[in-house]
């Protein structure tokens, strides 16, 4: 994203002196906004991917016993919460 980053602000620094024009701008900014979607999924993927995996090890009770969490009482674990969102 860092890369992304400096394309919008090259692409802006050309367009403010005039090399180019701001459709060169809207594209870059689009592409990072593309990226940073992209980022967002793909932590959601790994945050789902983990609930997966401890509750396929056996730990979600064993968590949810020593949380302290109101929601580890209730029987509810971290893929619940993160499909609400």
């Amino acid at each position: 994203m860092i890369a992304g980053q400096r394309a919008v602000d090259l692409a802006t620094e050309r367009y403010n002196r005039g090399l180019t024009d701001f459709l060169n701008v809207v594209d870059a900014e689009r592409q990072l906004y593309d990226l940073q979607e992209e980022y967002a999924a793909a932590q959601v993927a790994q945050g789902e991917q983990l609930c997966v995996s401890i509750k396929a090890s056996g730990r979600v009770a064993e968590l949810s016993n020593h949380s302290g969490h109101p929601a580890a009482a209730t029987g509810h674990h971290c893929c619940i919460s993160a499909r609400a969102k």
